[in-house]
């Protein structure tokens, strides 16, 4: 009778085994032709804080009449501190025609100067790691490497401050107060006198604000009360009368015709003018050279007559041309200008 054979067992195996048998020549191949560089700096340690010179904090103060004094001072311990960053390893190998490359990251330890390796599942998690290639990193490379210092600075540690004695380039002036000492005779019992700041008499006492220079406080006179005011007449109220000078004249309206004649008719360099104006006792008519800048002014009755001899007497009969500006006057009225472009 024929043994039946389980196939599906041993192909088991055999899967199995050539697993085995392909990381037993990985990890060999790995041994002889991997390319592993690791950048391990070492770690800058933190020295101890290093004191600075003093420095003054204030002025040397001494006391009336004595050279000598104190100042304050006050001191820095430096040091130098910085921050940490794990190193990183860069491994890469080739197997056959397969190039592998890796940058594994050491990760931070409870000691701020040291990292850890990462375990087998986070090379295999993170970096996409074999087994047999998380197996070798983890042989071949230090559980704890130094952390590279980055962002270094200064920073003050500490300070003290002290009270040190200072000498001055000069005595101390002293300066004066005021003390009451007895009088000799009078009718005070005592007198004010300026007696160097530093000196502490035994007799009398220390001046105070306010005193005489008896060391006595002035009592106040009462102020005198004010006489009362005798009241003011009341005055008869009378009527008085005042000029009324308001202007009382009606405002004339505008001229409302000018004619203008040429004088070469009349063998006259002159032209002639006539006019109607209504509601105005006077015409006033200036003349000048532009428009708005009136030179030459005269008023005449307003009786329409023509205006030739009054315009020789203003001396415009040198220009070439000039502007005339009419308006009727009525008492302490005045009408509208109206203008007029004349050509000489």
């Amino acid at each position: 009778m024929k043994k039946k054979v389980n196939n599906k067992g041993s192909l088991v195996a055999w899967i199995v085994g050539g697993l085995l048998v392909a990381g037993l020549v990985i990890a060999a191949f790995l041994m002889l032709n991997q390319k592993a560089e690791a950048k391990t700096l070492d770690t800058v340690e933190v020295a101890q804080c290093k004191w600075t010179d003093w420095k003054d904090t204030t002025e040397c103060i001494g006391e009336c009449g004595e050279k000598t004094g104190v100042k304050g001072q006050e001191r820095e311990c430096v040091a130098e501190v910085c921050d940490y960053e794990c190193p990183v390893v860069h491994w890469e190998y080739d197997f056959g025609r397969i190039h592998r490359s890796f940058d594994v990251g050491y990760l931070k330890s409870q000691d701020p100067n040291k990292c850890h390796r990462p375990s087998v599942n986070q090379l295999k998690d993170d970096y996409g790691m074999w087994i047999t290639e998380a197996l070798y990193f983890t042989k071949n490379y230090p559980e704890l490497m130094r952390a590279e210092p980055t962002n270094c600075h200064d920073e003050v540690m500490d300070t003290e401050a002290r009270r040190t004695e200072c000498r001055m380039e000069e005595v101390v002036a002293c300066g004066t107060i005021r003390w009451c000492f007895p009088c000799d005779g009078g009718d005070h019992k005592y007198c004010a006198e300026a007696i160097p700041n530093n000196e502490d008499p035994e007799d009398g006492f220390a001046w105070e604000e306010g005193m005489d220079k008896y060391c006595e406080i002035p009592q106040e006179e009462p102020e005198p009360k004010p006489e009362p005011k005798p009241e003011p007449k009341k005055e008869e109220k009378k009527n008085t009368f005042h000029e009324d000078n308001r202007c009382h004249d009606t405002t004339p309206p505008a001229i409302t015709w000018i004619n203008v004649e040429d004088g070469s008719a009349n063998n006259e360099w002159l032209p002639r003018s006539t006019w109607t104006a209504e509601g105005g006792d006077t015409i006033e008519v200036c003349f000048s050279e532009t428009l708005g800048d009136p030179r030459w002014c005269f008023t005449m009755e307003n009786d329409g007559h023509e205006t030739l001899g009054l315009m020789e007497n203003t001396g415009i009969l040198g220009m070439v041309q000039y502007y005339a500006n009419w308006r009727t006057v009525n008492g302490c009225k005045d009408g509208p200008w109206t203008e007029v472009d004349w050509f000489n």
